[in-house]
């Protein structure tokens, strides 16, 4: 199954006029104390993930993640759960 690409539309998605995707896949651990224990995320996540996830930690927005890519991937806050501190 290919990864999602954006519409031809969404330029900021584009590299040299293509349409570009979310890239091939990978898999991703988590292990830390405040994971949410005996799950398994079906999310779709990418490498903005992790800097989506700073962005709600600080609340400092990074401009270069356009909305489609946004609106397609996850930003890891559904592996952890912080109320275990």
């Amino acid at each position: 199954v290919p990864p999602p690409v954006a519409p031809p539309e969404v330029t900021e998605e584009q590299w040299e006029g293509r349409p570009t995707g979310l890239g091939i896949r990978v898999p991703l651990l988590v292990v830390s104390p405040w994971t949410v224990g005996g799950y398994v995320c079906s999310e779709v996540f990418d490498h903005t993930s992790v800097i989506q996830f700073l962005e709600r930690w600080t609340g400092v927005k990074e401009p270069n993640i356009g909305d489609w890519r946004r609106r397609v991937t996850g930003d890891l806050t559904s592996a952890f759960d912080f109320t275990r501190a």
